[in-house]
């Protein structure tokens, strides 16, 4: 099959070759899909380019859609780039100038992917045909998808477009064999390639404070713009991650002027541009401004280690002065330290504290990150005291040396070099009571030269990192009592939900789930009942959420079961009245029952119902309460004409619309139909036929010998049974009359 779809596709391919570039971008459809539109999109990834003395690649995206959403089960086209564009026609994914298929775990069907939508989908470079084919019926595009990307280059000052011509979607299995077809639209691209001299000069620039530094110095850059109208700007600082890493960043004038007002501002925090190596910011305004040149951002940087610290600056703004690049920020050179020093951080043990906590406590480690070897250290501990309240400075666990401790200051000394690293002292605070809120900090002090000292007496360089911590709420998740009110109770579907919860008992508006669902509560609230041919429904409602389901159900498992009469055909009558029993099975007790009788009205009127149960119209009721099994008997009368002729015939007799209760319970039932037979005058014996054994039966009846159930001895009309009504059957059962009393 696949062979025979690639030859049908290869004739389609060189028809495509002669088929002139349209200058329409409408191709008519014909037939039921005249009137459904298959639209086809080129779409490019860079609309304005710069010429910038050489070749430049576009990226082309190609989609398909079924505006009215009737699956396109096969379609064609053949891309006609302008002269001055070339296309790509090499298929690799790790080529740097090629073509591609898109979605091809929906669109393309193979042995490892069968549930693909067709099994034919090629582009032929040479001719830059594609074609789609051999799909299931029902199966096809109908929303938009990219169906393929291709490559084009551009070289030179000038417009490139790309379009399609041929264009063919229906509903064959091959485009060929397309015998209804969509009306096609195509919206090509175009690219536009300016004068370099045109290209706008970016709107930002980078001031670095040094050009070389050592490893353990900082610098600073500075993001800066010039005076300019813009809507919107993204604007990146890359840096070398592996050799600097950001210390804090300030926010200058100019970010205050672009960020005033703005619907949308972020920008990063310093662990997140130390772990991207990136300083970003998005801000988005709702109409253009001028900004004034100011400094932006200034970034504060330590050299980590030794290298190339360079710089790459990103800017993407909109508006008059909007301009896209990517240029260099130039580098700092970072050298090795001539001499190690101590390095030292302050780190917080929790980041967040709740001052309002009953003896919230904030404690910081300090850490040796890089030890030159030392042996006794001096320091004042620094801290906010608006905040903080020191109560302790401890050697943290293994720590060799003494520590001494006088209020703020204390010394550690020991009788040999300390190389080790880790965990050194553990600073201990409390909260001071009526502390605010925000940020506050903890380090370590150091005035006097010879504060550090290795056992030479040899003064050591010391660099000291503080630690933050921010007082805020820490809200926590925390398992509810029974005490606890939740946010939103469970529902069916839901859990409860409660606000989360600081230690110091503040609540936050963010919510967390726990609890169980509360469980679908189903109410029956309508019964079709079953038959011994077809299964019964239940209907029910959630008494909670409104949710509706339904459940068959056969007669055999009906809670209450139903029997009319029978359907032998032994009920039979001609004239006069017939009971009709509805025998009743009850599995467990029935409270009250409601149903609805339906017959044939052509033959039949329902007169009455036995004691205990009313009629009401065609609707027969019981407020009894019953169990086991018992009855209903339903009289009916035969109906007859204008004429006084009855219907002769089979009048079924079934049971609708049956609601019965237990409590407020609706039970499930089940119902068998039952037939009536209303006979024909004449057939005294309801057998069906006229013949002498009912001339045999009437005569019994006239003599008083046998009674004329069936209500049929009244051959004649004349409203007596006699022997003239013995003489018309005869001349009936003989053929000379056919005029009997119906």
């Amino acid at each position: 099959m696949k062979k025979v779809l690639s030859l049908v596709l290869s004739l389609v391919m060189l028809l495509s070759l002669v088929v002139p570039v349209s200058a329409e971008n409408t191709y008519p459809g014909n037939g039921t899909l005249k009137d459904k539109t298959a639209a086809f999109t080129i779409e490019a990834d860079k609309t304005t380019l710069y010429d910038n003395g050489g070749e430049q690649i576009v990226k082309f995206h190609i989609y398909a859609e079924s505006v009215d959403n009737v699956p396109i089960r096969a379609f064609q086209f053949t891309l006609v780039p302008s002269a001055n564009l070339t296309l790509a026609t090499e298929l690799a994914a790790d080529s740097s100038f090629s073509y591609g298929y898109m979605n091809t775990d929906t669109l393309i069907r193979s042995a490892s992917n069968p549930d693909g939508m067709y099994g034919q989908f090629e582009y032929t470079p040479d001719s830059r045909y594609f074609g789609a084919a051999a799909t299931d019926e029902g199966k096809g595009i109908t929303t938009k998808t990219e169906i393929m990307t291709i490559m084009g280059k551009v070289n030179g000052v000038g417009e490139y477009t790309l379009s399609m011509t041929g264009v063919v979607a229906g509903n064959g299995d091959a485009p060929d064999k397309v015998t209804q077809k969509f009306t096609s639209t195509v919206a090509g691209a175009t690219v536009t390639v300016k004068p370099g001299s045109e290209q706008p000069q970016p709107n930002l620039s980078l001031a670095l404070s040094a050009d070389k530094v050592k490893v353990g110095d900082t610098f600073t850059a500075t993001l800066t713009n010039k005076g300019m109208n813009i809507i919107s700007i993204i604007a990146q600082m890359r840096f070398n991650k592996d050799v600097l890493e950001v210390v804090s960043i300030t926010e200058n004038e100019g970010y205050t002027n672009l960020a005033s007002g703005a619907a949308v501002k972020v920008r990063p925090t310093v662990d997140e541009a130390n772990t991207n190596g990136v300083v970003g910011m998005s801000i988005a305004n709702t109409a253009e401004s001028w900004y004034p040149a100011k400094d932006i951002v200034t970034v504060t940087f330590k050299a980590k280690a030794a290298g190339e610290g360079w710089f790459e600056l990103y800017e993407s703004t909109d508006g008059t002065d909007g301009c896209e690049s990517d240029i260099s920020g130039g580098a700092v050179t970072v050298e090795a330290g001539t001499q190690d020093s101590l390095v030292m951080r302050v780190v917080p043990q929790a980041g967040t504290v709740c001052p309002k906590a009953a003896n919230a406590t904030v404690k910081f480690d300090v850490v040796i990150e890089k030890n030159p070897g030392v042996a006794a250290a001096q320091f004042t501990v620094g801290y906010d005291k608006s905040k903080l309240v020191l109560v302790g400075v401890t050697k943290a666990d293994g720590m060799l040396g003494t520590l001494t401790v006088e209020g703020d200051k204390f010394l550690w000394d020991y009788s040999e070099d300390l190389t080790e690293t880790g965990n050194f002292l553990q600073l201990t605070f409390t909260a001071k009571t009526g502390a605010t809120m925000g940020s506050t900090s903890a380090t370590l002090i150091h005035v006097d030269v010879g504060d550090v000292s290795n056992y030479d007496e040899e003064d050591v360089a010391t660099q000291i990192y503080s630690g933050e911590v921010t007082f805020a709420h820490t809200y926590e998740e925390y398992v509810p009592t029974s005490e606890d009110i939740p946010a939103t109770p469970a529902t069916c579907t839901t859990k409860a939900t409660y606000c989360k919860r600081c230690i110091c008992g503040e609540e936050s508006t963010e919510t967390f789930e726990y609890g169980e669902l509360t469980g679908h509560d189903f109410r029956t609230v309508s019964v079709v009942p079953a038959t011994n041919a077809a299964a019964g429904v239940v209907t029910s409602i959630c008494s909670r959420c409104d949710e509706t389901k339904t459940e068959e159900f056969a007669f055999a498992d009906a809670a209450v079961r139903l029997t009319v009469g029978t359907t032998d055909g032994a009920a039979k009558i001609h004239r006069g009245t017939i009971d009709v029993p509805v025998a009743i099975a009850v599995d467990k007790g029935m409270d009250s029952a409601e149903f609805a009788v339906a017959y044939d009205k052509t033959r039949l009127v329902l007169t009455g119902v036995s004691t205990g149960w009313i009629l009401d119209g065609d609707t027969v009721k019981t407020a009894t309460k019953l169990t086991g099994s018992t009855k209903v008997v339903l009289t009916f009368a035969v109906k007859t004409d204008a004429d006084n002729f009855v219907n002769p015939g089979d009048a079924v007799v079934s049971i609708s619309d049956a609601k019965v209760y237990s409590g407020e319970e609706i039970m499930t039932i089940g119902a068998i139909s039952g037939k009536v037979v209303v006979t024909k005058a004449g057939d005294i014996n309801g057998d069906g036929k006229i013949n002498s054994k009912d001339v045999t039966r009437l005569r019994k009846i006239v003599l008083g010998a046998e009674k004329d159930v069936l209500g049929a001895a009244n051959i004649n009309g004349d409203a007596k049974v006699n022997s003239k009504d013995v003489t018309r059957l005869r001349k009936c059962v003989l053929g000379v009359t056919s005029e009997v009393y119906y």
